[in-house]
């Protein structure tokens, strides 16, 4: 099966080829260029390496991270997924951008958890352990969290633990000083890798997960801040 992956929830992703298991080849975007600009380009590039790797020039699966993640990113990437499944004649399905995240750890002995920032010094958390499948099982959260409690939480979790994700990353010596050099926080831990996105979709497929082009929706923790900012003018005014 030729699986597509389209990671924009966080600020560096794109998208991967992923066939039989195998990443085919992956091409990050947000790194010099916005999703907006890249993740054309980056699809494009995906699907020529798999036609001439696979000889395959569509995908069976489209694969995309849904949320929690950055609003922008977010509607960018669950819009193409949708559009492209949808004129591929492809399954889809939208997985969770924090077990994608933990996904790759999964397997190496330890607890993983998964953290995106959300800005002011704020994370969304989760931890998971390998289930049945290799698919991410929830030990804790995904929860909202301030930077401290955050920390509280890591601390009652098991050893070993690995610390991944973009909120990893953006804290990292603050985790790193609180948690006593007993956890690990992988290099480049902020990158939200297309193809661990797509080996976690064809996963969710094999056991019958599928999503309607017309009907996935991103997944957000919390509402847009205009929107906040639109409720707080609002209830001044009342």
């Amino acid at each position: 099966m030729l699986v597509l992956g389209i990671s924009t929830a966080c600020a560096v992703g794109g998208a991967a080829a992923v066939h039989g298991g195998r990443t085919l080849h992956e091409v990050l975007t947000g790194e010099e260029s916005s999703h907006a600009e890249g993740l054309t380009p980056a699809v494009a590039e995906a699907m020529a390496a798999a036609e001439k790797a696979a000889g395959r020039d569509r995908p069976d699966l489209v694969a995309v991270a849904r949320g929690p993640g950055s609003y922008t990113g977010l509607r960018i990437g669950v819009s193409a997924a949708k559009a492209l499944a949808y004129a591929w004649d492809a399954d889809l399905v939208g997985v969770s951008t924090l077990e994608a995240a933990a996904r790759r750890w999964l397997g190496e002995g330890a607890a993983v958890a998964a953290l995106l920032d959300a800005r002011r010094e704020r994370v969304v958390a989760a931890v998971y352990e390998a289930e049945g499948g290799g698919l991410p099982a929830a030990r804790f959260g995904p929860r909202l969290l301030t930077l401290d409690e955050c920390v509280e939480a890591l601390q009652s979790q098991p050893r070993p633990l690995i610390v991944t994700g973009e909120g990893a990353e953006a804290y990292k010596e603050r985790l790193e000083e609180a948690l006593a050099g007993d956890a690990q926080i992988p290099r480049r831990a902020g990158v939200l890798w297309p193809a661990d996105v797509a080996a976690l979709g064809a996963e969710l497929y094999a056991q019958g997960v599928r999503h309607d082009p017309f009907d996935l929706a991103p997944e957000y923790i919390r509402k847009p801040e205009a929107v906040r900012n639109w409720e707080r003018r609002r209830l001044l005014k009342s």
